[in-house]
């Protein structure tokens, strides 16, 4: 017996957490649906959202951690998580959102975005979590101290002006790329079974590794520091 068909775009409203799908181009990124907890997200109605772009709907620093994930989503055609800021203004909680690029069958390319509610937690744990986010969204951009972020494939998803400025990389050579390419050759193996130990044991952990400057062959000694969760929390 025939199965009733599945009314997809009455699902999409329906979903009980944000969800909106962007068409990337040259251009930027302009957002093409929205469900109703998505305009509910951003604050805003559905002419405010629909057709935008999405650099709008978002504070600048925001943007750029959405727009350098997509970046990574993009170019290994593989979905990606980040963790979103703990008080964006708007009427919902979200801890973090799925981002998936999709190759529609008319050659465009559009990225499908479902958010992630935020978890129940102890006030103080909330607090305390939500403190370091600020913290960490505060810092990243602004810190004189080089910092990349990867992600638990050892690729990386996020770099500071100030790393490129010092280390001379573009950011478009460095993101979605193995995080190993920035370590001399005898030290790359200790560097991934450190990255992989780290993110196994969420512990943190510090010591020193040889970094490339990208104008020059001889390298640098600098400390490292724990990579984060599959993505900086912003």
């Amino acid at each position: 017996m025939d199965q009733p068909a599945i009314d997809h775009a009455q699902l999409f409203q329906a979903m009980p957490v944000p969800r909106f799908v962007l068409e990337a181009s040259e251009n930027g990124y302009a957002v093409i649906d929205a469900n109703p907890k998505a305009m509910e997200y951003f604050n805003r109605s559905g002419g405010d959202v629909i057709g935008k772009k999405f650099h709008d709907l978002l504070p600048p620093e925001v943007f750029r951690h959405f727009q350098q994930s997509f970046e990574v989503a993009l170019s290994q055609k593989k979905p990606v998580t980040i963790q979103t800021v703990p008080d964006f203004p708007g009427g919902l909680r979200v801890h973090a959102f799925w981002i998936n690029p999709v190759a529609t069958t008319d050659g465009r390319t559009v990225i499908d975005i479902v958010a992630q509610p935020a978890a129940v937690a102890p006030s103080s744990l909330q607090r305390e979590r939500d403190d370091a986010i600020s913290l960490l969204t505060s810092v990243f951009d602004v810190s004189e101290v080089g910092i990349v972020v990867t992600d638990h494939h050892q690729r990386i998803v996020r770099v500071n002006d100030s790393f490129l400025r010092i280390y001379g990389w573009s950011r478009t050579e460095l993101i979605g790329r193995d995080f190993t390419q920035l370590i001399t050759p005898d030290e790359r193996e200790v560097a991934q079974q450190a990255h992989e130990d780290m993110m196994k044991s969420g512990a943190r952990n510090t010591g020193e590794m040889k970094l490339l400057r990208r104008d020059q062959p001889r390298n640098r000694r600098t400390p490292q520091t724990r990579p984060n969760p599959p993505s900086l929390p912003i």
